[in-house]
């Protein structure tokens, strides 16, 4: 019998409180060790890197030693950035990277202090790139100073570098070459290490702001052309957002000195890299420059950039599941309740520890219960809503697919129209593009063309590549179909993911996931019911 995805999150939460359970008796050194042994990518587990890391959270307390307190606000600072960017619980993230700031600044460990000061300006940046709010990025610049500072007197050269690749990408974003001059002098002062990284890479972004602040634009795209030849020597983990970011700031410079055409062409190679490399929060924010760039001189074009912006930037929000929060809601109550039982136990006899235990158990589960009932409200509701969009979104399809040649008539060359016609031909045809050997070989035989052609007009089309226009007409297609017990009616998920080309369940169920934001069962289970 095979286990649903509800079932398997189910499962999840319960294997980590069976290691909380587990490793609570464990010291902290040890569970801090643990935990980066998880967080490392060569056997990365956010999860049990989580549990390791909560456990030496919630020991602190306020009259602790030094050298405890230290291992606590350095789990503080870790567990930050798993929510961040594991899980994509920024308010959780912004909790944890406030209490890693106060209690090093309370021990004096500079190093953590300085990491936990970046990772807050981290946030604020994200969420001023989100809502375009100036307060947000100008308090974010107040963190990235912070760090900075504290990096320059304790000569913690990596911090160095890394804060001025954030805040001379906000000075060229503001147009305020001014704005970190005094950093810029500092940085400049400081006798580095050969083997620093990112050092020249740093260096030619701040010659480049010398040079604009000089009004020495000619200067200014060279260091920046200088920049952009220093990011392909990063290591291959930073190499492609380090290109992008000098690549955005020489777009950013272009567009203030009137070169529109510049900037566009610029923004578009930032663009195409986001999209293969898969960083969708830095496409978001390419969008939006795009935007930018675009909305005075062709509004129609600047209206799509926007509408990208908007529909990425509403898919990453949607990204940190109800089930992971339920998940972790649940482990971080299960571990106050540890806390709380631990000093019941110092200050009370068994007799009154045990009635007390029962008491507070039948409490939780009173308030867990009502939790989840009210949640499992919300989840309904928000389903039935998801499910109506879907089924609105199929019934509207047919009614425009008439309308999809026209999506590129200004293209000039003819022959791209015929192609662009004669693949959405095939597009419609459930028979074809369900099959599980169709590909990009296949379609180009269909619509006698060649393959690199009709990659091209696929890409130029629908602003995506020929797998996700692919995977996308076979979830609209499996919708259709769990949407039809009359024919689909006793096909499992499973067997309904095989008919329409899916070779597996768990990429089947990944993918419906983003393109309709419900489960298959969650999807299936709303069309029975509405069916009666």
């Amino acid at each position: 019998m095979c286990l649903s995805m509800d079932g398997w999150a189910s499962s999840a939460g319960k294997y980590e409180y069976q290691l909380y359970l587990k490793w609570r008796g464990l010291s902290s050194e040890r569970l801090s060790d643990m935990g980066g042994n998880y967080a490392k990518e060569a056997h990365r587990d956010p999860s049990k890197a989580l549990v390791c890391y909560t456990i030496v959270m919630n020991r602190y307390e306020e009259h602790m030693n030094d050298s405890a307190k230290k291992l606590c606000g350095q789990a503080y600072n870790k567990a930050g950035y798993l929510y961040f960017y594991d899980f994509m619980d920024f308010a959780k993230a912004y909790s944890c990277f406030i209490k890693a700031a106060r209690i090093s600044e309370e021990v004096d460990d500079y190093v953590n202090l300085s990491n936990a000061c970046q990772c807050l300006a981290n946030v604020y940046i994200t969420c001023a790139e989100q809502d375009g709010d100036d307060v947000l990025l100008s308090t974010a610049l107040d963190y990235y100073r912070k760090s900075f500072r504290i990096a320059a007197a304790h000569k913690f050269y990596s911090a160095l570098t890394s804060n001025l690749v954030n805040m001379t990408a906000i000075a060229f974003s503001l147009n305020r070459p001014d704005l970190i001059s005094k950093e810029i002098q500092t940085f400049n002062s400081i006798h580095f290490p050969s083997d620093i990284p990112l050092l020249e890479y740093v260096r030619w972004g701040c010659r480049a702001l010398e040079a604009l602040q000089k009004h020495q634009s000619d200067k200014a795209q060279e260091c920046l052309d200088r920049q952009t030849m220093e990011a392909q020597t990063a290591s291959a983990n930073s190499r492609e957002r380090l290109y992008c970011s000098a690549l955005t700031n020489k777009a950013i410079l272009y567009d203030h000195l009137g070169l529109q055409r510049e900037a566009l062409v610029t923004m578009k190679e930032v663009e195409a890299r986001a999209r293969k490399s898969g960083a969708r929060d830095l496409l978001v924010n390419t969008y939006q420059y795009l935007y930018e760039f675009t909305v005075k001189i062709n509004p129609k074009q600047a209206a799509v950039y926007r509408f990208r912006f908007l529909e990425l930037g509403d898919s990453l929000r949607c990204a940190n599941h109800l089930q992971d929060i339920t998940r972790l809601h649940f482990l971080n109550e299960i571990q106050k309740i540890d806390t709380e039982m631990q000093d019941i136990k110092e200050k009370r006899q068994y007799e009154r520890v045990f009635t007390a235990a029962v008491c507070l158990g039948l409490i939780m589960v009173v308030v867990f219960l009502i939790f989840l009932y009210r949640k499992n409200a919300e989840l309904n509701c928000s389903n039935r809503e998801l499910y109506q969009k879907n089924v609105d979104l199929l019934n509207q399809e047919k009614r425009e697919s008439d309308r999809v040649k026209y999506l590129n008539s200004t293209l000039k060359d003819k022959d791209k129209e015929d192609l662009l016609a004669a693949i959405q031909k095939v597009f419609d045809n459930p028979e074809e593009f369900c099959s599980d050997s169709f590909g990009l070989e296949r379609l180009a035989e269909l619509v006698n063309s060649k393959s690199k052609y009709v990659s091209q007009v696929i890409n130029e089309a629908y602003g995506q590549s020929f797998t996700n226009v692919l995977t996308n007409c076979r979830v609209k297609e499996a919708c259709k179909r769990l949407n039809d017990p009359d024919h689909f009616g006793n096909y499992t998920i499973e067997a309904i993911a095989n008919s329409v080309g899916f070779k597996s369940r768990a990429n089947f169920a990944t993918n419906f996931k983003r393109f309709t934001g419900l489960t298959p069962s969650a999807y299936q289970r709303i069309a029975r019911e509405n069916r009666h």
